[in-house]
């Protein structure tokens, strides 16, 4: 055995290894922004995650969580880590495996070319493997809380075990049962599954055709997958019908997780038509030099001719080698690309992962076709993807870290303790501070007397009357008949698409000023954002006798006569600590909020003639990083 079997025996764990310690480094220190409170908030309660549900990473994350050692974000932040340095070991392993099993023949009269063999699995392996885990949105899925982490390793799990079935002789129905299998987990972790399904279906049919015993394995493929999913979504039947605190979609009727385990919920954003799709699709490929680091424009342009090259030589050659796995390759990423393109979010590169993971198997098959067809450019090729592995990991590595990012903890942190007892906060930010809270107080006990009402979900979806009746007892009495008329129509309309003006409009206006007039026996707040919203008249403002006071992160809605005369802060100012890229989006959102609210403030102040408190807040305006435009 030489050294090169010898070590490429070890590649996989070796890979995961460097890996993980690797991404031990960016690994975000608590709760970060967007969804993460909410998943963190969900697993660790067990309750029901936004849709599709995700009803196996809540399982693992509760599980994750029985034993606590230190704080839950970072808890649920290191096992997502797990999950995508794993996806290291098992993708490694399908690549190693996928060269060897291509049994090149060695030619007799070239001495060389049975190492060259050798080196172009060892290499093409290795090239292969940190090229995935080093693309920056990859990466990026190992530093905090969020379902793309799984799906990373479900992904390569789902092509090691297709792989494995594909090239079985003795077992066949127990290796391609074991593959249907990992990939109805793909479904009950993430939608993104779909785009696998027409691919495996062409291998599926190029290995069994439309043979009896074909059509019987693949009705039993299916019933597996079935069993699977009805297993893991009947849990989130099961966990809706106890009504946990946090539970969207309360899926506990047939129509309500049909509704929510297929995410109908986001349709509006998929399949808008050719106009969306081009646009998408070509901010995608604007973006995907992005992936390898090379985010200058004038970087870009050599970029794409790399990838370009990359996709059609690896391409050529696997189809030369491998025409079946070419084919599906092929089909999946075209799926992957249409499918992605049809979504309109802000953040879609996650939905594109199974087609980067293409590109880069492509990427390494022009590495083994390098050592092996062409041995005098071989060294060189193994340099040029050395330098591309170098620069991901050090381009990538500013752009993925989130070490230092604690602001979105910290200004939520510092926001719910600035509030008086059982105060009512209405807000409609829910990626820097409603998706934070739902962590903070579900899990560190933080200020939990404060009601956080989400305006968004309380306007469009059915199921919030429900989480707030489990949350706030006392406010869903007060709202009485008003909150069960609304909660009629708003199902009407997020379940049956529904949509009647005459009940829509009054029935939600009626809840929302229901909890407004809390005022009278709590404090009411409006977050910054949705102030800027009533001062622009997308959202209904407070009767008139009501006015704005502003406090130092959010803005307390009091009766007129109460606020005649200066009303001193009482709450101490907090640092918060800001880390990670200034220009993400989320970063900006947060800066931006904080000058809102300062802003307001400071103004106050100078309307009493407070200079000093109000160049404070100027002050600290001042300090912020970019905001948004």
């Amino acid at each position: 055995m030489t050294w090169i079997e010898k070590w490429g025996r070890h590649l996989p764990w070796l890979m995961a290894l460097l890996t993980a310690i690797l991404y031990q480094t960016t690994l975000a220190p608590g709760v970060s922004h967007t969804d993460a409170g909410e998943l963190s908030a969900v697993a660790a309660t067990f309750g029901v995650a936004h849709p599709t549900g995700y009803p196996l990473f809540t399982l693992l994350g509760w599980l994750f969580t029985r034993i606590q050692f230190t704080s839950i974000a970072w808890q649920l932040n290191f096992m997502c880590m797990l999950f995508v340095a794993a996806s290291g070991y098992v993708w490694a392993s399908f690549l190693r495996r996928f060269f060897i099993q291509m049994k090149t023949t060695v030619k007799k009269s070239d001495s060389t070319y049975a190492f060259r063999i050798q080196m172009a699995n060892f290499t093409a392996t290795i090239a292969g493997t940190l090229m995935l885990v080093l693309g920056r949105t990859w990466w990026l899925q190992s530093t905090s809380t969020e379902v793309y982490s799984l799906q990373c390793l479900l992904f390569a799990l789902m092509l090691h075990s297709l792989q494995t079935a594909w090239y079985a002789k003795e077992n066949v129905n127990r290796s391609w049962g074991i593959f249907a299998l990992v990939l109805a987990l793909c479904f009950t972790n993430h939608l993104t599954a779909i785009v696998v399904l027409p691919g495996v279906l062409y291998l599926f049919y190029a290995r069994f055709g439309f043979k009896p015993e074909g059509l019987k394995l693949g009705l039993g493929l299916v019933g597996v997958g079935l069993l699977v999913l009805v297993g893991f979504y009947g849990m989130l039947y099961a966990v809706a019908s106890t009504h946990p605190a946090y539970n969207w979609g309360n899926p506990e009727t047939w129509p309500k997780l049909w509704h929510h385990m297929t995410g109908k919920q986001f349709s509006v954003w998929m399949f808008n038509g050719p106009k969306p799709f081009g646009e998408n699709l070509v901010k995608y490929l604007v973006r995907l030099p992005a992936e390898f680091g090379w985010d200058h424009s004038w970087a870009k342009i050599p970029g794409w001719a790399l990838i370009g090259l990359m996709v059609f030589q690896g391409m050529t050659y696997t189809f030369q080698r491998r025409r079946e796995w070419a084919i599906f390759f092929g089909i999946g990423f075209a799926m992957n690309i249409f499918w992605a393109a049809n979504y309109s979010i802000k953040d879609p590169e996650p939905y594109f992962s199974f087609a980067f993971m293409i590109l880069i198997f492509l990427g390494a098959m022009v590495l083994r076709w390098a050592w092996i067809e062409q041995k005098k450019f071989a060294p060189y090729f193994t340099g040029l993807f050395g330098a591309v592995i170098i620069l991901m990991a050090v381009l990538n590595y500013g752009n993925v870290n989130q070490r230092q990012v604690f602001q979105y903890e910290d200004y939520t942190r510092a926001a719910l303790e600035s509030l008086p007892e059982n105060s009512i906060v209405l807000s409609s930010n829910w990626d820097v501070f409603i998706g934070p809270a739902c962590y903070l107080q579900a899990c560190e006990d933080v200020r939990k007397d404060v009601t956080v009402v989400g305006y968004n979900m309380l306007h469009d979806r059915h199921w919030y009357p429900t989480q707030l009746r489990v949350q706030d007892p006392q406010l869903a009495k007060d709202l009485g008949k008003r909150l069960d008329d609304w909660e009629e129509t708003v199902t009407e309309f997020d379940i049956e698409g529904i949509v009647n003006p005459s009940k829509l409009g009054p029935r939600f206006g009626a809840v929302y000023m229901g909890i407004l007039a809390q005022m009278t026996k709590r404090p009411v707040y409006i977050s910054p954002d949705l102030f800027q919203k009533i001062s622009t008249q997308e959202v209904m403002p407070p009767p008139k006798e009501v006015l704005p006071f502003p406090e130092r992160y959010m803005v307390r809605l009091m009766l007129e006569k109460d606020v005649k005369t200066y009303i001193p802060l009482t709450s101490k100012d907090a640092e918060i600590r800001f880390g990670g890229d200034p220009e993400e989006y989320e970063n900006k959102l947060l800066n931006t909020q904080l000058e809102q609210a300062w802003s307001l403030r400071a103004t106050y102040e100078e309307n009493f003639g407070h200079l000093e408190e109000a160049q404070f807040f100027k002050n600290k305006i001042a300090q912020l990083g970019p905001r948004l435009d």
